[in-house]
């Protein structure tokens, strides 16, 4: 795969933004034996191509503190791979503001020699024709919140961010000080290696604000062995794997859970570069018959999340979360009309082997052998072919590979995806520091391991805010329509933005005769008012099906009873009517179909849980119309909240609690929907 991704090609989707890298972090010792470097070094480098083989579709992503020793080896080796076109850059990850962070000294002395800090700029500013190799500079955030953070306590922090951003810690590391291998364990101040690995596999760090329960998944650890300065070791580069499973013992095999996370990242890539392909051909063949194809690389301002001059001044992080939010919003739909479509298919065929059968127990004729027959191998094969669609298991029975899941996976965890990257950006738009993945419960958190991550790789690097971009400002300062969210004098610009950005995600107001909805508000109303009429739709279907079976049924009753009482000599249900068909076979053969129609009909609804639906699109309008009245209240001129500072502390309360809410809501939604998959209709 070419370094210039898919989304950079002329005529490709706007959306341009919407890859998941595949991170990997590293912590390193600094002292590693120079003896060994070499051969750690391939090793590094065959790890780096094994996930580049692996994973052809997904760029790697490398988080790297660039701290001398393990840090730049590992750094170096990205980079010569970087200079061969692959996808792979860096993000540096550092304690502290640069000029400190070089120029500090810790216990053993400078951490940067003038050779070291040679090798970090070179690194760090290296270009090609291809772009940056280093993408940012992050500083890593204040996880543990301490009131006296000390320069090793950064280097904690640093540790902490690196391993629990990443998809795999690669650990540069001699196996010693680990937790359980030489009974002290880890201490809350330590920060090296042994103590990222232990972040990694155990999240064993402190969290002020209560302990997050972590899927039982989350995280994994590639091991080369790396003695230190005066030590040997006739295994050192030898590679192994850590798992939380078993976070005390090594396997020479490559993590299960790791392997199907990584697959399901290069899957939606995979699918997301096929989207592009699709729209170069629509853009092609529109050119050519000379109509206009400027939407398709220009959309209008009604198809970004906030609006097209907020997307383009919003910096690299929010483009990502964007793009990738409205490819996983496309992609889900996608699936969906294909997991519609094969649900009418199992519904027909399910009806047609119910009334196949009645015409063969009816009519015995050897016609009707053959066409139950044919019926029953066209059920099994197409049940066969839609299941494999959305079954892991079934696709290894056909040796179908690069398919972990299928088209019921991809729309609910796609969806899923979308729901949290929408309420990720709108959060991080109003410059609001919440991480939405804390908002799925336990539960949900082990089942879409993969979509934490994907959230987790879109989230490194910085974001600017908007209303300090000059271009912005001039267009805040300059509006009439008067800020819904004021943070006083001066602030105009801002009030402004997030004015926008709270109405865009929530939406302005809820009152029923306003036909012009935005935000989750709209979104909601027009979700209830679709889901209603298929209701109504499957309502009346069921109430005909209801009517004619009854009718039929009494007809029946009627004739079989008039018949036994010989009211009228002259019925005979067993007379021959054409051929050897008679009145009854034709009575049971119509009550068949009924049955099957109504069978079919439940099947095909069932799965689509409407009712569901409409309940929760009217709670969620019910909640954003209080997250707007709450809004009002504490910008409005009574004292209720205080000061402005207050003001804004409260507005950003109601924000993360909207985010959580939302989430906790999306994750309900996932859950029911896992139930209504493909299955056999009988």
């Amino acid at each position: 795969m070419d370094i210039k991704a898919c989304g950079q090609k002329k005529g490709c989707t706007f959306w341009k933004n919407a890859e998941i890298p595949i991170v990997i972090g590293v912590s390193a010792h600094r002292n590693i034996n120079a003896v060994y470097e070499d051969k750690i070094k391939k090793e590094v480098g065959e790890v780096i191509e094994y996930f580049l083989r692996a994973y052809p579709n997904s760029p790697l992503l490398m988080l790297n503190g660039l701290a001398k020793g393990g840090d730049l080896l590992c750094a170096e080796v990205a980079k010569s791979k970087f200079e061969e076109g692959k996808p792979v850059r860096l993000c540096a990850v550092i304690p502290d503001k640069e000029e400190l962070y070089l120029n500090g000294k810790s216990e053993h002395g400078d951490d940067f020699s003038k050779e070291d800090k040679e090798r970090y700029y070179s690194i760090k500013n290296f270009e090609t024709d291809n772009g940056r190799f280093v993408l940012d500079t992050v500083i890593a955030p204040d996880t543990e919140k301490s009131a006296n953070p000390t320069r090793q306590y950064k280097f904690r922090q640093q540790a902490i961010y690196t391993a629990t951003q990443c998809h795999v810690l690669l650990a540069l590391w001699d196996g010693k000080g680990a937790k359980g291998s030489d009974g002290k364990g880890i201490k809350n101040t330590d920060c090296g290696t042994p103590a990222a690995v232990d972040f990694a596999l155990r999240h064993n760090y402190i969290q002020p604000y209560g302990a997050e329960f972590y899927s039982a998944y989350d995280g994994a650890v590639i091991k080369i062995l790396a003695p230190r300065e005066g030590s040997t070791d006739p295994d050192a580069g030898r590679r192994t794997y850590l798992t939380p499973e078993n976070p005390g013992e090594e396997s020479t095999k490559f993590p299960g859970k790791l392997n199907e996370i990584l697959i399901r990242t290069e899957l939606f890539n995979k699918n997301y570069h096929k989207l592009c392909e699709k729209q170069i051909k629509v853009f092609n063949k529109r050119q050519k018959k000379g109509q206009d194809a400027a939407a398709l690389i220009e959309p209008d301002n009604k198809k970004f999340l906030i609006g097209r001059e907020e997307y383009l001044n919003g910096g690299d992080r929010l483009k990502r979360i964007h793009d990738c939010c409205k490819v996983a919003s496309e992609l889900s739909g996608e699936n969906k009309n294909k997991f519609d479509n094969s649900l009418k298919v199992l519904a027909v065929l399910g009806f047609l082997l119910l009334t196949g059968f009645m015409f063969y127990d009816q009519l015995g004729a050897l016609w009707s052998v053959w066409l139950f027959l044919g019926l029953i191998t066209l059920l099994i094969i197409g049940y066969l072919f839609l299941k494999a669609l959305g079954n892991p298991h079934v696709l290894t029975w056909f040796k179908l590979k690069g398919k972990p899941c299928g088209v019921h996976t991809k729309f609910i965890e796609y969806r899923a995806l979308s729901e949290t990257l929408r309420v990720q950006y709108y959060l991080s738009a109003c410059g609001v520091d919440y991480d939405v993945r804390k908002g799925f419960n336990w539960s949900h958190k082990n089942e879409i391991v993969w979509v934490k991550k994907a959230v987790a790789a879109l989230l490194i690097g910085n974001s600017a805010l908007l209303w300090e971009n000059a271009e912005l400002i001039k267009k805040y300062e300059n509006t009439e329509e008067p800020a819904t969210v004021n943070y006083g004098e001066g602030k105009k610009a801002k009030s402004a933005c997030i004015s926008l950005i709270f109405s865009k995600w929530a939406g302005k107001d809820i009152k029923l005769a306003d036909k012009n909805k935005n935000g989750q508000i709209g979104y909601h109303l027009k979700t209830r008012a679709q889901t209603a009429n298929k209701s109504r739709k499957r309502s009346i279907f069921g109430f005909v099906l209801i009517l004619f079976t009854l009718a039929a049924y009494l007809t029946l009753f009627v004739l079989e009873l008039l018949i036994s009482y010989n009211a009228l000599n002259n019925i005979n249900l067993d007379a021959p009517l054409f051929y050897s068909v008679n009145g009854r076979m034709l009575f049971k053969i119509s009550l068949s179909i009924l049955s099957a129609s109504a069978f079919a009909l439940s099947y095909y609804y069932g799965k689509m849980s409407l009712t569901r639906i409409i309940s929760d699109s009217t709670n969620m309008i019910s909640l954003f119309g209080i997250a707007i009245n709450r809004a009002d209240m504490i910008f409005s001129d009574d004292l209720l909240y205080g000061t402005a500072e207050t003001k804004e502390e409260a507005f950003n309360s109601l924000l993360k609690e909207l985010a959580r809410e939302q989430i906790t809501e999306n994750g309900i939604w996932l859950s029911y929907n896992r139930d209504n998959s493909l299955d056999l209709p009988l």
